[in-house]
């Protein structure tokens, strides 16, 4: 299962959607590593609301992918389980995957959230969530200069058996990462051109 908003529209910064939640249930993947795909992805996109569920068995990808959203709350998730890839082949970039990224909207970053303005995210608290099994766990692995995602809160999660970093700051301003937990990890914490 995958929900995808803001496929193919011409529509620039955070007015494509507005006013969405997603709480309860389970969004599986179904991975089997065949494809690469994201569970959740969401783009050019404002009042974002991911509560109270799980999302589980991804492949090459993320679980939740948000592109360019102002104003999200991702809290009281339990997101786990990533298959390898097959089709992209097993690269560096595959141990980089992180279950919940933010990101801004590219045509190398995030093909399907168009238009490429760069759009960045803004406005993000990730809280009391819990990740395990997966290759890493919150945050970005790609770069702009002058491109930043700002306002950031990253507070009361939990990382178990995280293969990479559990969280990973690349040109974030203003944010905030507090009272977090984690254990089976490479890195906790890997931030660049951040502060």
């Amino acid at each position: 299962v995958m929900l995808r908003s803001s496929i193919r529209s011409s529509v620039r910064g955070y007015e494509q959607c507005k006013n969405i939640t997603i709480t309860g249930g389970t969004w599986d993947g179904n991975a089997n590593g065949s494809k690469d795909a994201n569970c959740i992805y969401i783009g050019h996109a404002q009042n974002v609301m991911i509560n109270n569920t799980t999302v589980k068995n991804g492949s090459g990808a993320h679980l939740i992918e948000l592109a360019g959203v102002k104003n999200a709350i991702v809290e009281n998730v339990e997101l786990y389980g990533y298959k390898k890839c097959k089709e992209k082949g097993y690269t560096a970039l595959q141990s980089d995957k992180e279950a919940i990224q933010l990101d801004y909207c590219s045509s190398t970053t995030t093909p399907a959230m168009k238009p490429h303005d760069l759009t960045a995210c803004v406005n993000v608290t990730i809280r009391n969530c819990t990740i395990h099994d997966y290759m890493s766990g919150i945050g970005s692995h790609g770069s702009l200069p002058d491109v930043y995602l700002k306002n950031i809160r990253i507070e009361n999660n939990r990382f178990e058996n995280i293969t990479n970093a559990c969280i990973s700051l690349m040109n974030y301003k203003n944010v905030n990462v507090s009272n977090n937990k984690a254990s089976g990890f490479t890195t906790f914490l890997y931030a660049s051109g951040s502060d």
